[in-house]
């Protein structure tokens, strides 16, 4: 009960502190002219941009106030804090700004706390400082939308909170207490549209401190060992995937890794047409994922932790993937390869022809389906020292997942074009697998157990399915949301309608959702195609429009008369919804023409 009311405390005096000095920050920043200009959404203007010194320092005296406030800890983040004040005023160059946080980062590991990584002394100083620098790094460069890093932050500093609480470390509750109420002050001036920038000056430190808050949480006496090198990732996984997409990126397309730009993940959410809100609820969803699978890592045994890390690596790769391969939504890669040189051309080919990526995440897939068809098989109920013998058995059985994967042609598929054919080929690939890994305790002479088998052919086929099917999942489900999508009325139901659809969900640049299709056969009434109903016939015009309101009206069939298409242009000059054909060329099995010429408006 103490400790509770201490955490009240710290969080409310640190809500309190920041709250009250911002509209003081926002006056000197008017003062002095430090402003920053609002990059992205509806309202172009300059915005206060040294938000970071009162969550600092609110942080920082609450933690002084409540539990004091250890010197290496105050300097080490004061000193960082200074550095963005000076980076937000003039702008330092990134290796200015990198040896600032050198600096910082070696207070810190010097001075301060000390971690065991890997037993040597010099690699674990090193790990260590890289580590804090990454942190750091990774948090300013999410702090490109209001609210979004703010918010990260507050999930991020709340996680340790209560993972310290649950492992009864109270000063290290305090600390990130105190933190995660500076930042929920912050966020009262912050949320869309922002009244204040968090700046380097919050950023850096703020980003350093969750780092090392999060390496102390990993160090916790009942944390497993396995769990200490997963729990620090997790806790940051949303702003490290994004500079790992960034970068890896702007490496394959030739770019600078240091230069700004609008290509992280939240700009790549408002390039597919969500409003600022919304994707930043998307990246608050997602670190909210991963934080409770950082809490529930952390209560783990050694075994559940390496159960649970295959599907945690499965879907934190194929959310990369997915934000990574929007790189080349307007430029195919193909585009990039006769320019490229060195290490550029490298990262290129390994990604995107080679499908090094891709054969990385199947990596996780392969040993998911393994563990999983175990797990299922013996009730989630498996001994240590049993499940031990089993995990020792991936080094055989993922090299045969992937001699499944490639004689089954899975590589051959683009996650972005998945088809029913696709499908057929995964499920080649978890029979063939299934076989392998039964012709393998066969070859030891060992008992085969056909429900592993099975299970294990099946679980490969379905995730393999699911992660495969992921990008034309997300992109509907965002189409669904986006502000600025196009809502697409279809006439026509048959086969050059389907056509139409996948051409419409596929297609780059303005974003569409298709919301029904109209075709006079009734037999197709009230049925569903790809996931989008089939609402009436042609003459229920009208009333769909009545009802749905859609923007575009796309003619994708060949038996459509005079007289419905008449009906349709007056339609279309009476509502101002745009009216255009889809043709197919005359070979459609192999060569598909998508022209979408007015036929009337």
């Amino acid at each position: 009960m103490g400790s509770l009311l201490q955490m009240i405390e710290v969080v409310g005096i640190s809500f309190c502190l920041t709250a009250a000095t911002m509209p003081i920050a926002r006056w000197i920043c008017f003062r002095w002219d430090i402003t920053a200009p609002r990059s992205v959404g509806e309202r172009p203007e300059q915005v206060p941009s040294l938000g970071g010194p009162p969550i600092i320092a609110g942080a920082l005296c609450a933690l002084a106030l409540t539990a004091g406030v250890p010197l290496w800890l105050g300097l080490s983040i004061a000193l960082l804090c200074l550095a963005g004040v000076i980076d937000d005023i003039i702008v330092l160059t990134p290796l200015q700004k990198l040896g600032c946080e050198l600096i910082a980062a070696a207070l810190l590991t010097f001075w301060g706390l000390h971690f065991v990584f890997s037993g040597s002394k010099l690699a674990d100083i090193a790990i260590l400082v890289f580590w804090l620098v990454a942190a750091a790094n990774a948090f300013n460069l999410i702090d490109g939308l209001d609210g979004l890093a703010g918010g990260i932050g507050v999930i991020s500093s709340a996680t340790i909170a209560a993972l310290a609480l649950a492992h009864d470390d109270l000063r290290l509750a305090l600390e990130a207490g105190a933190l995660a109420g500076a930042l929920s002050g912050f966020l009262l001036f912050n949320l869309w549209p922002a009244s204040i920038f968090m700046g380097d000056s919050g950023a850096l430190p703020a980003g350093m401190l969750i780092g090392l808050m999060s390496q102390q949480a990993a160090q916790l006496d009942t944390v497993t060992r396995v769990a200490r090198y997963v729990l620090p990732i997790l806790i940051l996984l949303v702003p490290l995937l994004d500079t790992g997409v960034v970068t890896i990126s702007r490496i394959a397309t030739g770019e600078q890794i240091s230069r700004g730009g609008h290509d992280h993940s939240h700009h790549r959410l408002l390039r597919l047409g969500l409003s600022t809100r919304q994707a930043v609820a998307t990246c608050w969803s997602t670190a909210i994922l991963f934080a409770l699978c950082a809490y529930a890592t952390s209560a783990a045994s050694q075994m559940q932790v390496i159960a649970m890390l295959p599907f945690m690596v499965m879907s934190a790769g194929v959310l990369a993937l997915f934000m990574a391969n929007l790189t080349f939504d307007a430029i195919e890669p193909g585009n990039f390869s006769s320019s490229m040189q060195g290490v550029a051309k490298l990262v290129l080919f390994s990604a995107y022809k080679w499908r090094l990526a891709d054969m990385m995440l199947d990596g996780a897939i392969i040993s998911a389906a393994y563990l999983g068809a175990y797990l299922i098989r013996l009730d989630f109920a498996i001994p240590d020292t049993r499940f031990a013998t089993i995990v020792s058995g991936l080094w055989q059985v993922v090299p045969l997942g992937y001699l499944a994967f490639l004689t089954s042609g899975v590589y051959r598929s683009i996650w972005r074009h998945v088809e029913i054919s696709d499908t057929l080929r995964f499920a080649k690939a978890g029979v063939i697998a299934g076989g392998l890994l039964a012709g393998l305790r066969l070859l030891e002479r060992a008992p085969v157990s056909w429900s592993i088998v099975i299970l294990f052919s099946l679980l490969l086929f379905n995730l393999l399915t699911a992660t495969r099917l992921s990008f034309v999942v997300f992109r509907r489900a965002v189409a669904r949301l986006a502000r600025n999508a196009r809502t697409v009325l279809i006439v026509g139901a048959g086969t050059t309608a389907d056509a139409a659809l996948q051409f419409l969900m596929s297609s780059e640049g303005l974003v569409r959702n298709v919301i029904g299709f109209l075709d006079d056969d009734h037999f197709k009434h009230g049925k569903v195609i790809r996931g989008v109903p089939v609402l009436g016939p042609v003459s229920d015009l009208e009333a769909a429009y009545l009802r749905l309101k859609f923007d575009d009206l796309v003619l994708a069939t060949d038996s459509i008369s005079q007289s419905q298409l008449l009906l349709l242009q007056a339609f279309a000059r009476r509502t101002g919804v745009s009216v255009s054909n889809f043709a197919m060329g005359a070979r459609p099995q192999l060569e598909v023409q998508a022209d979408l010429a007015v036929a009337g408006s």
